[in-house]
């Protein structure tokens, strides 16, 4: 269970009993070689020791905990699924949404900070002589760009593997002469298939709001994979609605 207690990331003790850890990815088989800029790669979990990092309330304050172990560090991370295919397998597998920072919408002629999001997917590999008796090993799984930049929440397509990505950025483009308004968009990521790269085989547009006072905030595929719900709240009004999306085909 984590919270955010005035701007600080926290964790709430364990319910009955369980280890914390934390991801320090190392560019060495030592893991020795980590910091800023090793984001993707190989590395160890770190046992998190719940009374050395806990506030009065019993609150672990996880970034007291990331600088003293070193932990991997991302920009703005947001949503975490995890890989219902992989798990089948035996493996696990989760994906990560770092959503990045962008002061207009998609494809604006001006934009003043460009920190594109991404999504890190990361396998939890078996490892005997590690402590947690695994480590975890990060790679990037979609790149942003101008286009597709402000990631948010993700779901997985049940039987495809195909990652649903939202987006939740500034509704606010430009042209060149004059702001416009630009509603977010909703992606599908493809899985990687048998080619030389790591990555998806392809990030498809399947959604974009013309309401631009809402955002997507949440969506969910049923169990068949071909009907889906997305959640769409309105930052002015304060108000939502929920929308069912039929006819995903499933192969």
């Amino acid at each position: 269970r984590f919270r955010n207690v005035t701007g600080v990331q926290t964790c709430a003790l364990p319910i009955s009993a369980g280890t914390i850890y934390g991801m320090r990815l190392g560019t060495n088989s030592g893991n020795t070689d980590y910091g800023q800029g090793t984001e993707i790669g190989k590395g160890v979990w770190a046992a998190i020791d719940a009374l050395t990092y806990q506030d009065a309330n019993q609150n672990i304050i996880l970034r007291n905990a990331q600088t003293a172990l070193k932990l991997t560090g991302y920009y703005r991370p947001e949503d975490l699924e995890i890989d219902p295919i992989a798990l089948d397998k035996g493996i696990t597998r989760f994906c990560v949404a770092n959503t990045g920072r962008t002061t207009h919408a998609a494809n604006s002629q001006v934009e003043n900070a460009a920190t594109y999001g991404e999504v890190i997917c990361v396998v939890d590999e078996p490892a005997a002589a590690a402590v947690s008796g695994h480590r975890p090993f990060a790679t990037r799984f979609v790149a942003g760009d101008p286009d597709a930049s402000h990631f948010d929440n993700l779901a997985f397509q049940p039987k495809t593997g195909a990652l649903v990505i939202l987006e939740d950025g500034s509704t606010v483009s430009s042209n060149g002469t004059a702001d416009v308004p630009r509603g977010n968009d909703i992606w599908m990521a493809l899985p990687d298939g048998a080619d030389r790269d790591i990555q998806s085989d392809g990030l498809i547009r399947i959604l974009s709001l013309k309401d631009t006072d809402s955002e997507p905030t949440g969506w969910i595929f049923d169990a068949s994979g071909t009907t889906a719900y997305v959640n769409l709240q309105h930052r002015a009004t304060g108000l939502g609605a929920v929308l069912k999306i039929t006819g995903f085909k499933v192969k």
